[in-house]
């Protein structure tokens, strides 16, 4: 039970294993995020406990708090003989992690950048990604919730079919839980158009499917719709909408014009950035042959999300304003 758990918490940040024979590189973000939420109340109150005021003792904190989270991370990967991981790799990997959470968390708390300094092109644009990168959660998250419900027979179909005890029932649904941000990173590959690979062969999109052989037994997975419906070539169409979004609140703050198409840019080159790191922390395998090779292309779902929302800001942006004599401190 705590080599399970052990394992869960090396995967969930990212570590590769090998349980049985079988490679585990796509992590279960959601236990991720567990971990990212415990170390932020540690690093706040180690940096209370040491009256943490300057940048200098803000690094010492947070190098001390990666030192010990990634020793803690070795130590659990060298003691879990069964699940394959590298001691050394697992410590860097999960050192890191504490590092950049650590790093953010004193930042933000001590106000160690002095907002005054930085352009407001630059702290509109990035409010502008950040609007855009909600919406599209937002409308992620209610899809993967209206197909789950959707396809509810299938779900429990998948789960029957696994003949799980009660402790195996506990673990699926832990499992769900865990890799439920990746089936919401998923669906976000689907809405803009790249979709997701599900096998080494297979692409699930709007625009094509998969053969229903090419998918894993996953109980997730079966929300999969096994085609898409006619009108889901305009799905794509959601970036176009967080974009409008963005440029909506990037007007209000006064851009326009040649250069709020700039700022509109900016912020759409951030969310496209944002997205391709997210999809590829969703990607990864759960098997070998077909299950090598799962998630969404990187590159193209940030390419997808960087030029919808381009366009949307772009419509809004573009227009001068109805009266002269705006002006735009930058």
């Amino acid at each position: 039970m705590l080599e399970a758990a052990s394992g869960a918490w090396l995967a969930g940040q990212g570590i590769p294993l090998v349980v049985t024979e079988v490679p585990i590189s796509l992590a279960p973000l959601g236990f991720g995020i567990l971990c990212v939420l415990a170390i932020v109340p540690a690093i706040r109150w180690a940096a209370a406990a040491a009256a943490v005021a300057r940048r200098g003792e803000a690094v010492a904190v947070a190098l001390s708090a990666a030192v010990i989270y990634g020793l803690a991370g070795a130590l659990l990967a060298a003691l879990g003989h069964r699940l394959g991981a590298v001691p050394w790799q697992a410590g860097v990997i999960v050192g890191a992690v504490a590092l950049v959470v650590a790093l953010i968390t004193l930042v933000v708390r001590l106000s160690l950048i002095d907002t005054a300094q930085v352009p407001r092109s630059v702290l509109d644009a990035a409010a502008g990604a950040v609007v855009g990168v909600l919406v599209l959660v937002i409308v992620a998250a209610l899809s993967l919730a209206v197909m789950i419900v959707l396809h509810a027979d299938e779900v429990a179909r998948v789960i029957g079919t696994l003949e799980l005890g009660a402790a195996g029932g506990v673990l699926i649904l832990a499992l769900s839980l865990g890799y439920l941000p990746v089936a919401l990173i998923w669906t976000l590959a689907y809405l803009l158009g790249p979709g997701f690979a599900v096998s080494a062969t297979s692409t699930v999109s709007a625009f094509g499917e998969a053969g229903p052989s090419a998918l894993p037994g996953l109980p997730l997975l079966a929300a999969i719709p096994p085609a898409p419906p006619g009108w889901a070539v305009v799905l794509p169409l959601v970036g176009v909408i967080a974009g409008t979004a963005m440029g909506w609140l990037l007007r209000r703050r006064g851009w326009h014009s040649l250069i709020g198409l700039a700022v509109g840019a900016a912020s759409s080159v951030a969310v496209g950035a944002v997205l391709a790191a997210a999809s590829w922390l969703a990607s990864g395998a759960l098997g070998t042959a077909n299950l090598a090779t799962l998630g969404p292309a990187p590159l193209l779902v940030g390419a997808a999300a960087l030029g919808t929302t381009a366009l949307g800001s772009a419509l809004v942006v573009v227009w001068p304003p109805a009266h002269e004599g705006t002006d735009i401190d930058g």
